[in-house]
């Protein structure tokens, strides 16, 4: 549950900006969250959690007016 909901976040703050400013977000995202536990390994409770891309090819393209002088 709670991967889902934080790749979902992460979805959201990418898209929110680029829906105001006429960009294109196209490709594909494949990342994980991965936890890996020290305690098989080192005896210790220590966890670490990590973003690993999963060759994710992600681009941005648009366009923008410009303003001329009058």
């Amino acid at each position: 549950m709670k991967k889902t909901f934080i790749a979902a976040a992460i979805a959201a703050a990418v898209a929110a900006p680029a829906a105001n400013a006429g960009v294109t977000i196209y490709g594909k995202i494949h990342a994980s969250i991965d936890m890996l536990d020290f305690e098989p390994y080192r005896g210790s409770d220590e966890d670490a959690w990590y973003v690993a891309s999963r060759a994710s090819r992600i681009g941005f393209k648009g366009t923008e007016d410009h303003w001329k002088w009058p």
